[in-house]
């Protein structure tokens, strides 16, 4: 089968955004062209879960941050041989970008999928969920919004419930039931999430919202 041909970086340039030096917040209806719902997909890999919502809420604009340059560049091809508009994607680290780029509760929504464990003790200080980068999540959310996160990782997953309880005390714990991200048409939300059930991996899944919304 031969392979999709590649775009250059001007075709892709439209779905692209850059961390600016210094870095100054980003104004979304500059970005977009309009002031819809605003959702952010952190760590998107190879873009399943972002061509799938686009697609399915074009009345809403999707950011995803991915620090693999080379997923970074697959995904925003995917979109633009779609000809999908709503999203716009940055290559870098998601702890800095939502330091400096991302305006306080300015997002709907937040989804997480599947970070990387950094399986060995010595590497646990470069898992995305630390303390800092759980409290930068709360201040990024607007009022009403959502923090999806899913990990087949059971031991990560009861560390991450720790620090959303030290870090973001303004956020409780829901089920992940109605209104929780959309799975495309295999039921998956990512490619990640496909392999695991495929392997019969458990996954845990929460959904993080502000104290006594339900």
């Amino acid at each position: 089968m031969r392979k999709p041909k590649k775009l250059s970086l001007e075709s892709l340039a439209p779905c692209l955004v850059e961390v600016s030096n210094p870095p100054v917040p980003w104004d979304y209806q500059a970005l977009f062209g309009n002031n819809h719902p605003m959702e952010l997909e952190i760590g998107f890999g190879k873009g399943r879960f972002l061509v799938h919502a686009t697609q399915q809420y074009p009345e809403r604009n999707f950011l995803g941050i991915e620090i693999d340059r080379k997923y970074h560049l697959l995904t925003a091809t995917r979109l633009v041989k779609r000809g999908i508009t709503n999203a716009r994607l940055c290559c870098g680290d998601a702890r800095t970008i939502l330091e400096n780029l991302i305006p306080p509760a300015s997002l709907s929504a937040i989804h997480i999928f599947f970070p990387d464990p950094w399986w060995k003790q010595r590497h646990h200080k470069r898992r995305l969920f630390q303390g800092p980068f759980v409290s930068a999540l709360e201040r990024c959310l607007a009022p009403g919004g959502w923090v999806n996160v899913a990990t087949d990782v059971e031991s990560y997953f009861h560390e991450l419930t720790q620090l959303f309880l030290l870090h973001a005390p303004n956020l409780s714990p829901h089920p992940w039931a109605e209104g929780a991200p959309p799975v495309d048409a295999e039921g998956h939300l990512t490619n990640y999430e496909k392999k695991s059930l495929e392997q019969s991996r458990e996954v845990f899944r929460v959904r993080y919202g502000q104290v006594g919304k339900t």
